[in-house]
């Protein structure tokens, strides 16, 4: 087996990323392109995207065979939907998704999770 590659980050490149962990994630930082973390808790998550958890305020986005997967896990933002929410909806990349959440000459799969089931890695 070959040697992991890490990518090189200066130390100011570091404190940024750490000073930023630290503060929560605000809805109007969500774009297209950065890293999220959906929460470890899949009980939580998936009340929280079927509605019955009385803290997510809008439509439901739903709950597939799956989505338990993607808890504790980090993927790349696709999409970012305030439609009829006071909350954003994120559309993330995941390899095993079902849902189209991003069109293109090659479409992009995934799984939407609302604003309260993610955080920042």
């Amino acid at each position: 087996m070959g040697r992991i590659k890490y990518r090189k980050v200066s130390w100011k490149e570091k404190l940024r990323m750490l000073e930023e962990r630290q503060e929560g994630l605000n809805a109007n930082a969500l774009k297209p392109g950065m890293w999220l973390r959906v929460k470890p808790d899949a009980e939580m998550v998936k009340r929280m995207c079927t509605g019955a958890d009385r803290g997510v305020v809008g439509y439901p986005v739903g709950w597939e065979p799956g989505m338990e997967d993607t808890c504790g896990k980090c993927f790349r933002v696709s999409v970012v939907s305030r439609d009829n929410r006071s909350t954003p909806v994120v559309g993330l990349s995941v390899a095993g998704g079902l849902v189209e959440i991003a069109k293109g000459k090659t479409p992009t799969y995934g799984w939407y999770f609302p604003f309260e089931s993610v955080t920042r890695p």
